[in-house]
Parts: structure tokens; C-alpha cells; sequence
């Protein structure tokens, strides 16, 4: 199983990771400090999509953090192990 997970504290990160039958991680496939906006309550975050993944039908996990100043999506195999990095050129725009 793949899943996200987001930590609130001290620091705001949120990590992408694989887990075992038993629901305990394997290994990470990325941790992503968070965008953290000022004065904006801790129930907004829900909303604030910083890491994208997805697994393809043929069990590769491609994923992105939309808070990085590179445009690139990452592409591992179902053992964890990054086969493929997708790196576009672009303008970037600035958050508001």
C-alpha cells in the first residue's frame, strides 16, 4: 500500500511512503517540507495539496511536490526504486 501523510508541528512536512500487510512503513519515497502560509488555521491545510501521487496501472508510483521551484515528476518501480525522473521547463507564477 501507498500513502500520504502530513506531520503539524514544529516543522510541516508531508511524506509519501510504502507500507507492509501490517500498515507499517517500508520505505519513503519522498518527505516534502509544507507550504505554511501565515495566520491561516491548521484546518485549511486539508486543502493545501503540496505532494501529488499517483500508482499507475502497472504498480509505478508517480508523484510531484507542487512546492519546489522544478517542474519534475518521479517515477519508481513497485520495490521503491526510482526508474524515471520527468523534468519539464516552465515559467513558474507566483502563489497569492
Amino acid at each position: 500500500m501507498v500513502a500520504s501523510y502530513s506531520i503539524f508541528g514544529e516543522e510541516f512536512k508531508t511524506v509519501l511512503c510504502q507500507l507492509d500487510d501490517e500498515m507499517k512503513p517500508v520505505f519513503t519515497y519522498s518527505s516534502i517540507p509544507m507550504y505554511k502560509p501565515p495566520k491561516v488555521h491548521i484546518f485549511l491545510y486539508q486543502f493545501v495539496y503540496d505532494l501529488q501521487w499517483d500508482v499507475a496501472p502497472n504498480d509505478e508510483v508517480v508523484w510531484g511536490a507542487m512546492t519546489t521551484p522544478e517542474y519534475e515528476l518521479y517515477v519508481h518501480d513497485a520495490r521503491g526504486k526510482m526508474i524515471r525522473k520527468i523534468i519539464k521547463d516552465y515559467a513558474p507564477i507566483d502563489l497569492t
